[in-house]
Parts: C-alpha cells; structure tokens; sequence
C-alpha cells in the first residue's frame, strides 16, 4: 500500500469523547494482503486514540482550531514486527 486514506466525522464533545475513550480508546487496524490467495492478514496496527485528543490545539490556515498527531507504528504479526505505518490523525474543533 503506498498510500492510503479513511475519514470520520463524529460529532461529540472533547468530554464525552474522553469518557468513551476511557473505556476502549484503541483502534485496531488490520492490513490484509488482497493479491495472495484469501487474503491473507499481513499484520495489525493499535492506534491509541487518546495521544491525538491529547496533542496541543493548533490554528489551522482556515482559522479553525485542530489537533494533530503524527505516529510512526509497528505492525505486527505473530508477536514480531513485520513493518511499520505511518498514522496522521487530524481532528477539527468546529465549535
């Protein structure tokens, strides 16, 4: 994959989003091979959702308030690293 994009628009309070992300704040994405014979899982990544509600509030170009995390995270496979992403979260504070 040489890139690859996913966008969400969840509307929430930073209170309400700290309450669910207290339960469970890890994403976990799986990276799958389409071109081997049944798609076989190349590895998975968690991605802790917290860092990105705890990075520092920037002004965007557009004026608007956004927070901002850029991690570089291990893939892992059978308990190895198989390689790594790179993951940019952006989350906007429209009001």
């Amino acid at each position: 994959m040489q890139a690859g994009f996913a966008s969400f628009n969840v509307e929430a309070t930073k209170a309400s989003l700290m309450s669910v992300l207290a339960c469970n704040s890890a994403v976990q994405i799986k990276l799958i091979d389409e071109e081997a014979a049944g798609d076989r899982q190349v590895g998975s990544v968690a991605i802790d959702l917290k860092e990105l509600l705890s990075a520092p509030l920037k002004k965007a170009a557009n004026g608007l308030m956004v927070r901002v995390c850029d991690q570089t995270l291990a893939i892992n496979s059978n308990g190895k690293q198989v390689g790594s992403l790179r993951v940019i979260q952006y989350l906007e504070d429209s009001g």
